[in-house]
């Protein structure tokens, strides 16, 4: 995601995210005591940090980024790729930009949605 401020500045976030190798304890604990559910939606995706924790508690995933996040090529589980390139065919794991998915006018319900803090 970007956010840009009035002074000008841009704050680029997908520069920011941690690999998926530092994954908060605290959120993987918390995801494993969550039930099962049929859809999710992780908003901010990332570099896939709870992609595998979240996947193992739903039917369907959403992962929702920015177009530049989600198409850009970068170091993702130890090969270079894209995030829409690893998910591309998937019927488990889907890929929407931001306003991608402010649009779905499928039934897409999220059971829970979590947020990663740094």
């Amino acid at each position: 995601m970007r956010y840009k401020l009035r002074n000008g500045v841009e704050i680029k976030t997908e520069n920011a995210a941690k690999p998926a190798s530092q994954p908060s304890q605290f959120l993987l604990r918390l995801i494993e005591e969550l039930p099962h559910v049929t859809s999710t939606f992780d908003y901010g995706c990332g570099k896939l940090r709870y992609q595998v924790a979240i996947t193992d508690k739903t039917d369907t995933l959403a992962l929702v980024d920015s177009e530049i996040q989600l198409s850009r090529v970068q170091v993702l589980r130890t090969e270079k790729t894209s995030i829409r390139t690893i998910f591309r065919g998937s019927n488990q794991i889907l890929t929407f930009t931001d306003s991608e998915f402010a649009n779905i006018t499928k039934n897409l319900i999220a059971d829970f949605a979590l947020t990663s803090y740094p």
